[in-house]
């Protein structure tokens, strides 16, 4: 019988890992490409977790990635009629074999109250989210090539009926090699029996996520053109009900994003200690921290007399995502009481 770790520990060392795909039971297309990887030295390092999945990135010394989603306390019967290692690598190849490019699951492993799933690393991957801020935007050339892609993905989605439960740009990557689109965290993908409302609303999420970046226009055109509207008109309407639905969907999460953002680490921000006060920093829109951490000098600074007066537009920019750009960037919170707001451009990220 396997001995779990607690669940307040990880994964510490390779050793650790091989120790437990040895007590599992693995299956899968290649589960002896994934023993051979695990025989050879590599690194390993947890890049997310939340209560009952982690994730850990392994990289061989020939720079070759696999990922490494380890599930746990998985109870009965849940085991036996829901286990989501099993399922999530048989949603990725069914889909993959249907034409949807999807993410390759190598193997999956079942072990006492738990199970894991190891898939394929995409070279030079980033998600759509982050390509789109550090390479589309910024470049005229890049951008409508990139448009082109995701409007072809998306089409093709639409004409395979194939919903992704959790579809917005963070679980759409960029190949490094071939700028081709790539689904990520495929549990759940399934087919419509109809297009309905409610499923092209789901595929009209990335199109969303670019408003206030891209031209409503140009927004509505691209959405004609992934086959989800007939008309610009049409478009146009879609894309306002979605906002709405976005915002209505993150006023009814407000108390549970806020518990997130004061919790100090989370993908929203991050808390510094300094010698002025208590720090916190917004993170980049593909929620990545930003390499500074200190207050920069060409940041627009506004004071509040209190800590409470610039707590609403503070939490109301991370709330409904507002542009970082133009949004509160960071906030600080003195040992007097006072606060301030810092306020960022476009220019100072090289973007606009």
């Amino acid at each position: 019988m396997l001995n779990l770790p607690p669940l307040n520990t990880e994964l510490a060392s390779s050793d650790d890992l091989r120790r437990l795909v040895a007590a599992s039971d693995t299956q899968g297309v290649a589960v002896e490409s994934f023993r051979s990887f695990l025989a050879d030295e590599f690194q390993l390092v947890r890049i997310k977790q939340n209560p009952l999945r982690r994730v850990f990135r392994l990289t061989s010394h020939s720079g070759r990635t696999l990922y490494f989603k380890l599930f746990i306390k998985i109870s009965f019967p849940a085991s036996c009629f829901r286990f989501y290692p099993r399922m999530e690598y048989a949603v990725s190849h069914r889909w993959n074999t249907s034409g949807i490019p999807v993410i390759d699951y190598l193997a999956w492993g079942r072990f006492p109250g738990g199970g894991f799933t190891v898939s394929e690393g995409v070279p030079l991957a980033c998600t759509a989210l982050k390509y789109f801020f550090c390479r589309a935007l910024p470049d005229t050339s890049e951008c409508p090539v990139f448009l082109d892609k995701l409007t072809g993905l998306i089409a093709l989605m639409f004409r395979q009926r194939c919903l992704h439960p959790d579809f917005h740009l963070c679980n759409i990557l960029v190949n490094g090699d071939d700028l081709s689109l790539i689904l990520a965290d495929p549990f759940g993908m399934r087919r419509v029996f109809f297009p309905s409302d409610k499923f092209k609303l789901a595929l009209l999420v990335p199109w969303r996520e670019f408003r206030g970046y891209l031209p409503d226009s140009l927004l509505a055109d691209r959405i004609v053109e992934s086959e989800l509207a007939s008309t610009r008109e049409e478009a146009l309407n879609m894309l306002e009900h979605a906002s709405l639905i976005y915002r209505k969907i993150r006023t009814s999460h407000r108390d549970k994003i806020i518990r997130q953002i004061s919790s100090g680490i989370s993908k929203y921000t991050r808390d510094l200690d300094t010698e002025n006060g208590k720090l916190s920093i917004r993170h980049t829109p593909w929620f990545s921290f930003p390499e500074k951490t200190e207050i920069s000098p060409q940041w627009e600074a506004v004071s509040y007399p209190d800590a409470s007066s610039s707590e609403a537009a503070w939490l109301d920019a991370i709330l409904y995502n507002a542009d970082i750009y133009r949004a509160p960037v960071a906030r600080l919170v003195r040992s007097d009481g006072t606060s301030v707001l810092y306020f960022t451009n476009y220019a100072q990220y090289g973007i606009r």
